[in-house]
């Protein structure tokens, strides 16, 4: 679930239950051509249990285009956190921040 909530018996917070996240994606295909819009919202989480972080709220943006140069070869670009923002991928007290704007170049093609 998006709003899921936890705690022990004595009214301790609960580890692993992750804040709220949402996605939405905004696309346009043709028979030659697709190009998408993917935005990610994750809410704060102010309640850490005793293995986890406090973490922001955040929103990430990434994109893709991709054509079709013949009917075997392609070529795409997907760019990753566009704005490049350092937040941690996870409420874990361990885990990683997020990597920074990553884009990708393909060429592909099949046989």
């Amino acid at each position: 679930g998006q709003w899921l909530e936890g705690e022990g018996e004595q009214g301790e917070t609960i580890n692993d239950v992750s804040p709220n996240q949402h996605d939405a994606r905004l696309g346009w295909q043709s028979d030659t051509q697709t190009a998408w819009l993917n935005i990610s919202y994750r809410a704060a989480h102010r309640n850490p249990g005793s293995s986890e972080i406090e973490t922001a709220s955040t929103v990430d943006f990434s994109a893709g285009y991709e054509k079709y140069i013949s009917p075997s070869t392609k070529a795409s670009i997907v760019i990753n956190n566009i704005t490049n923002k350092n937040f941690p991928t996870s409420t874990d007290d361990l885990a990683a921040n997020a990597q920074g704007r990553d884009i990708q170049l393909n060429l592909t093609y099949t046989f």
